[in-house]
């Protein structure tokens, strides 16, 4: 009996200690206006967003909801979130939805999209979701609704590191703040990504990008697509650039493009595919248009954004935009800044 109630005092220690951390560092992380705790501007907005950004890191990194306003008459915010799951996207859009006036919802369409698991990823794009929520009892709602019991440990573990991170910020004085005027929006630092003859020559159509979808990310999708249908949203499918680099490695990009035009087409909404854009090896460089191979630097950005907004101002005036886009990327590997090199043959 006395083994007991050792072990039971041990356990009970064990979680006042968590209680206290937790308490200590992660509801002050929890509630500091950060890229990934928007709650309280997102709740200062609601009655005014017209337009939504709703996504994973590429529209996050690529999209200025600023630069949108300003040339398309809108109030838009961007909702994205890094490696935020589809259930979680259907989540916090639910929730806008109910308090704005939302007109318009752009819609993030990648491989990245429907192929990652979030259950795989060890609850990483969850625990971003969690964080931006309102209250202990949305969180709870959140977890219980969406998650997989065995990500909850994950997704605390992954919680308390980025709070204790984020203590050690501000003793440093590095605290990262968010910025009202980026509605969302999460500038990146340009980077060069771009590749020597010998490292196109070794990659050139070696990599693929659409090989294992997963079903039930298809069947999210589009349910999440419907639901703003149904809310009387005009929904546009958006794929934003990445780098040349990127298209010159990778192989099935036409295998994603045929199946994503098949999706809009099913549901009736518009596809701007923004790496098929004829302009797009004048317009970015992968010397600083990037971040990443995958994400736009804020330097890409502001030139995407305005290169999107002129697109969407056309598309919704009823003029064919099809022009300034090639048809396949079969056509854009031919343009390629890396074709000419010892590369292709």
């Amino acid at each position: 009996m006395r083994i007991f109630k050792r072990f039971g005092l041990y356990v009970l220690s064990i979680l006042l200690v968590v209680v206290l951390v937790s308490a200590a560092f992660m509801v002050p992380w929890l509630h500091t206006p950060t890229d990934a705790h928007d709650q309280a501007l997102r709740g200062r907005l609601a009655g005014q967003i017209d337009t939504l950004i709703i996504g994973q890191s590429y529209a996050m990194n690529g999209i200025i909801p600023a630069v949108l306003d300003e040339r398309l008459g809108t109030v838009t915010y961007n909702l994205s979130g890094s490696l935020m799951p589809i259930y979680g996207q259907a989540y916090m859009i639910e929730k806008e939805l109910a308090r704005n006036p939302v007109r318009h919802v752009l819609l993030e369409i990648t491989p990245d999209t429907f192929t990652t698991d979030e259950h795989a990823a060890y609850g990483n794009g969850d625990s971003y979701i969690v964080g931006r929520l309102d209250s202990a009892a949305e969180r709870l709602d959140y977890l219980v609704r969406c998650v997989q019991l065995e990500d909850w440990p994950n997704i605390y573990a992954r919680m308390l590191l980025l709070s204790l991170r984020s203590a050690a910020y501000r003793l440093l004085g590095r605290a990262e703040m968010i910025d009202d005027a980026n509605m969302g929006y999460n500038p990146q630092r340009a980077e060069d990504v771009s590749i020597d003859e010998d490292w196109a020559r070794a990659t050139h159509q070696a990599m693929s990008i659409f090989s294992d979808p997963l079903e039930a990310n298809i069947s999210r999708y589009e349910a999440l697509l419907e639901r703003c249908l149904a809310a009387g949203c005009e929904v546009t499918l958006v794929y934003t650039p990445v780098s040349h680099c990127k298209v010159w490695q990778l192989y099935d990009q036409d295998t994603f493009l045929q199946w994503a035009r098949g999706l809009a087409a099913k549901h009736g909404v518009a596809l701007f595919d923004f790496n098929l854009l004829k302009d797009r090896y004048t317009l970015f460089t992968d010397e600083s248009s990037f971040s990443d191979d995958n994400h736009l630097s804020a330097e890409g950005a502001a030139v995407f954004s305005g290169v999107m907004a002129d697109v969407l101002a056309r598309h919704r005036a009823g003029e064919d935009v099809s022009s300034l886009f090639y048809e396949s990327y079969r056509e854009v590997i031919r343009d390629s800044v890396y074709w000419g090199r010892p590369t292709a043959e």
